[in-house]
């Protein structure tokens, strides 16, 4: 099981997406216990602007962002997702970073 890190804008977006939708934090909290449990199938790899990160569903509509710490080091993404403190996380640890609709997430 990999350790899950949550970044303040992912926090923030998740407060106002789930303000008045208990269903959806479920969904969404659902989602992370998969991701932690397998990361690389539960997810697809991003390019262009988001290289070194990843994408997964929730539902048709809503999307996380997320990196792997294992990949991002041994693919070289350190310089694309520029985490302040990579070296004291574990390489077993998914970085979330944003969670939107699919049209804004994106962007």
């Amino acid at each position: 099981m990999y350790a899950v890190r949550i970044k303040t804008h992912f926090k923030r977006s998740l407060e106002k997406l789930t303000k008045r939708d208990e269903a959806l934090k479920n969904r969404i909290e659902s989602k992370v216990r998969d991701l932690s449990r397998a990361p690389y199938s539960e997810s697809k790899t991003l390019t262009a602007g988001l290289k070194g990160k990843r994408s997964t569903y929730v539902g048709r509509e809503y999307r996380i962002i997320c990196s792997i710490c294992e990949e991002c080091r041994q693919m070289g993404y350190k310089r694309f997702n520029r985490c302040p403190d990579c070296e004291e996380i574990p390489d077993k640890s998914i970085i979330l970073w944003d969670v939107d609709k699919r049209e804004i997430v994106y962007e």
